[in-house]
């Protein structure tokens, strides 16, 4: 038997998805942002990043300038901050575990619950928040050129194509998670007209502040987050919404045979602002000014350009055949050993996290670096 959270052999992508890739397209049209505006919805914004590259920082600060009234500008903008409370347990609504801290020590184990619990309370958050800021807007200041714009740190997009993805390139989710996720997240983001986004703006910074930023603020359930964990999801940022990602590609070329067709139709009209946080800007006014000032431009650049109209047909979520059959090396960026080709029908049988006592100050073995040979075995820890 496996030891608890072993690898196993998977696959470069998932099985044929379901038939929701036959879902119609016209929930993306009338999603938009015009549509929005002549109803006066918020205008969607998400504020991507790294662990730790100053998300939940700049929110206060888009926060603070509003409520000290430091412009003289009409801003009507809320924050929604990511909804953590309910992950690390503290609402109760999850079944009393703290999923975050059972993800970062049985990655294997948690991989699939955490993340589709991340993704399914970011929609809510979403879908809540529009009824929210709807009610909150009043009679007084409908009439208001400012748009109502509501900042989001992370998104369903995040969760999906970083992290979740992240999570089945390192053998956390096996191949029938991997499309069981797809697959669903897929139907909701093409029918749950809340989740739309209007732009993203992605606060780029070097993997190894972000590391020494995680040890500063030194949350309990981050203290054995390897920096291996930190730069993988640097890489997966990058090849989306850096300077080389498909993000920058105009017109976004989407192939309806990739498993992600659905995400890239979903933004292909999504603006994108890339800020550098590495310098850091909490403390400094000069470079607070400086990222602020470039958000306004461009949030006035956004709600200034009209939105064109959808004219492609709906593109469906087909997997390509080709790759099916790539073998794909595990990243392993948790350190968990690989298991040896086994015919027992118990490999799937591992301990359950509750019954192992936390350990918030040592870096557990199975985080500890592992070269993987090419024999698909583990060998002797670095």
């Amino acid at each position: 038997m496996p030891e608890n959270g072993s690898l196993k052999r998977i696959r470069a992508s998932s099985p044929t998805p379901s038939s929701c890739s036959e879902v119609s397209d016209v929930s993306y049209a009338l999603s938009d942002f015009e549509s929005r505006r002549e109803k006066n919805r918020p205008l969607r914004v998400a504020i991507e990043g790294n662990i730790a590259a100053g998300k939940s920082t700049f929110l206060s600060i888009l926060y603070d300038l509003v409520e000290k009234h430091e412009t003289d500008e009409n801003l009507r903008w809320y924050v929604q901050p990511e909804p953590l409370s309910k992950w690390t347990k503290s609402e109760g609504s999850n079944g009393g575990k703290n999923l975050l801290d059972c993800f970062y020590k049985d990655p294997k184990r948690w991989a699939y619950t955490f993340e589709a619990y991340t993704f399914i309370t970011r929609m809510q958050q979403a879908i809540d928040a529009e009824q929210i800021i709807e009610n909150d807007i009043t009679p007084n200041n409908l009439n208001s050129k400012a748009p109502v714009i509501t900042f989001f740190e992370r998104s369903i997009y995040s969760s999906r194509l970083v992290f979740a993805e992240n999570g089945f390139e390192s053998g956390y989710l096996d191949t029938t998670e991997w499309a069981l996720y797809c697959d669903w997240s897929s139907y909701l983001l093409k029918t749950v007209k809340q989740l739309k986004l209007d732009a993203i703006i992605y606060l780029k910074c070097q993997p190894e502040v972000c590391g020494e930023r995680m040890k500063i603020r030194s949350r309990n359930e981050e203290s054995s987050v390897p920096q291996e964990y930190l730069n993988q999801l640097h890489d997966k940022y990058e090849s989306w919404l850096g300077e080389k990602g498909w993000m920058n590609e105009k017109p976004i070329k989407v192939d309806k045979s990739e498993i992600h067709a659905s995400v890239k139709r979903a933004l292909a009209d999504v603006p994108v602002l890339v800020l550098d946080c590495t310098k850091e800007f909490e403390h400094d006014p000069e470079q607070r000014d400086k990222l602020v000032g470039d958000v306004k431009d461009f949030l006035f650049e956004i709600t200034s350009k009209e939105q064109s109209d959808f004219e492609e047909e709906c593109l469906g979520d087909q997997p390509n055949p080709d790759d099916m059959h790539k073998p794909l090396i595990p990243k392993n960026i948790f350190n968990t050993k690989l298991a040896e080709k086994s015919t027992s029908e118990n490999d799937d049988n591992l301990s359950d996290i509750e019954n192992q006592p936390p350990s918030f100050h040592n870096i557990p073995k199975r985080f500890r670096k592992r070269e993987i040979a090419t024999n698909s075995s583990a060998e002797t820890a670095n």
